[in-house]
């Protein structure tokens, strides 16, 4: 639904971090956030605080994020290969 609408996915779910399986370039984005295992509600703010922060400053259009409380790491898909 999220690549229908040309919405963001924002999720805990890790399978979505495996760019093979989710192509990042095929949505708007997927962002993954990387709480600890029994997060409270201050590790589920901090870590959108981070995601809203990077989001400022970065577009996540066709790009995974993982999203930790005090960081966020990038993944942008290499281009598509014309050639093949």
């Amino acid at each position: 639904m999220c690549r229908d609408e040309s919405r963001v996915l924002v999720t805990c779910d890790l399978d979505f971090a495996n760019p093979l399986v989710f192509d990042p370039r095929l949505m708007a984005g997927i962002a993954v956030l990387r709480l600890p295992s029994t997060p409270g509600p201050t590790d589920v703010a901090a870590a959108i605080g981070s995601l809203l922060q990077a989001l400022e400053l970065h577009p996540i259009s066709g790009a995974l994020w993982v999203v930790r409380p005090d960081r966020v790491r990038v993944w942008t898909p290499p281009p598509d290969d014309q050639g093949r």
